[in-house]
């Protein structure tokens, strides 16, 4: 058969295992049939617990099947345990749990984690936690539950990935805006989530995008970043399982880059559900219409490799990551003139952002003190810094078509010493925000 490419061999290469913790159905894909497979294909062995084993998801006009309690998982980690399955060589590099539908079974879901750091012999297991509790305004599990996520298991999560439904809930906020989300996710940071994950932000659906944020918890501040795909029109279940099981991989395999962690994430999920949406027909049930179950196997190249860009070069779908600072109140806009950015200026007017276009960069810097921080965006790569008091330096990645969204990578910088009265003249307009200084 043809060679493995580069990405999947590199993963291969350093086989992990992983115990997830989730819903089961015999037919269809969500719970553990979304996040297994896509997991085995990126080099993970997954041995799985089903909270639940259900003849499908409860979105059809009925469902059969099991529910697993807390004594019952007790049992199997006993069984595990017995057999010298949970530490050694057999350790589990990571935890992964979803839907849980009881408090019992949530208690021993806990106790399970402390057995499997304390078997892990030193090395340091990573618990990526999806708190399932509803989507949409409606929950899907008993109310109690949502404390003891906040007190109790969130603590103990190396990562979390909330849809905006639960964060909602699990912080007490609305979210309306970047800055709300930001600031939720600062909430859970507090509770002791070092990487909060939103897997979905509804409010951008009017612009007919969905939007995923990253936030990573740093000593003395948070960082975001944000992914915007196209919004289909269609329906599905078992996109969060899949989200999930994804950033688990590529977060791992990406630990010093977690944006391109995202990036790959949202290429991934949006390769597959847009080609779901393409291949599966949905069902029909009277006046019951059934999403259609995800084409998991038949979207195994995008599993493998994400489509960040077409074959030809030029960018597939927006999946480039933009930092965010919620504070902004100023763009700075293309110094040497060499950038036709009208439809970047009309995508940050909509998020009611100030576009500056000073002629000089004396004239941006007398205009720093009163309108805070800047952005600087140039369709340049970026060799140096600039402006000591700018606090994020953008690049345009492609220069955008007529009507179409413009896409841009942001970078942070650190304190900076001098400042430099034009961009570099390179034109290599697709370096990536690792080509920044950091």
């Amino acid at each position: 058969g043809p060679p493995c490419n580069r990405v999947t061999t590199m993963i291969r290469s350093r086989v992990k295992r992983v115990l997830s913790v989730q819903s089961h159905v015999v037919h269809g894909y969500v719970g553990n049939k979304s996040a297994t497979f896509p997991l085995q294909l990126l080099g993970y062995e997954v041995d799985a617990v089903n909270s639940v084993q259900f003849c499908c998801h409860t979105g059809y006009p009925s469902f059969t099947g099991t529910i697993l309690g807390g004594e019952d998982l007790d049992k199997l980690v006993d069984g595990l345990e017995a057999n010298e399955l949970l530490g050694g060589r057999n350790a589990y590099s990571h935890l992964l749990t979803g839907y849980i539908g009881s408090a019992t079974f949530l208690r021993s879901v806990l106790r399970l984690l402390s057995k499997l750091r304390e078997r892990g012999e030193g090395e340091t297991l990573r618990y990526v936690c999806d708190p399932v509790l509803g989507d949409n305004g409606k929950m899907y599990v008993p109310e109690e539950l949502v404390e003891i996520y906040r007190r109790d298991v969130l603590p103990m999560a190396s990562v979390a990935t909330p849809n905006q439904f639960e964060i909602e809930t699990l912080t007490g906020s609305t979210i309306r805006s970047e800055g709300d989300a930001a600031r939720a996710c600062d909430e859970l940071h507090a509770l002791g989530v070092p990487i909060v994950v939103v897997t979905t932000l509804d409010y951008a659906l009017s612009r007919g995008v969905v939007l995923m944020m990253l936030s990573e918890k740093r000593t003395d501040a948070s960082v975001q970043h944000v992914v915007e795909v196209p919004q289909l029109d269609a329906r599905f279940t078992g996109s969060g399982d899949l989200t999930s099981a994804l950033l688990l991989a590529w977060m791992h395999e990406h630990p010093a880059d977690l944006p391109l962690a995202l990036e790959k994430t949202a290429a991934s999920v949006y390769g597959v559900l847009e080609a779901t949406a393409r291949r599966v027909p949905e069902r029909r049930y009277g006046d019951l219409v059934v999403p259609p179950e995800l084409d998991i196997v038949g979207s195994k190249p995008i599993l493998e490799d994400p489509p960040l860009r077409a074959d030809d070069g030029s960018q597939r779908f927006v999946a480039t990551v933009a930092g965010l600072d919620r504070d902004v109140t100023a763009v700075l806009f293309d110094l040497d003139h060499s950038a036709d950015l009208d439809d970047l200026k009309a995508w940050l007017a909509a998020r009611n952002v100030a576009a500056l276009d000073p002629t000089s960069l004396e004239d941006a810097l007398a205009s720093v003190s009163s309108r805070g921080c800047l952005l600087y965006v140039t369709d340049r790569p970026v060799a140096e810094p600039f402006d000591p008091r700018c606090v994020r330096v953008a690049l345009l990645r492609d220069a955008p078509r007529p009507g179409e969204t413009p896409r841009f990578a942001i970078s942070t910088l650190g304190a900076l010493r001098r400042f430099f009265p034009r961009p570099p003249s390179s034109r290599d307009g697709r370096a990536r925000d690792a080509s920044l200084p950091q």
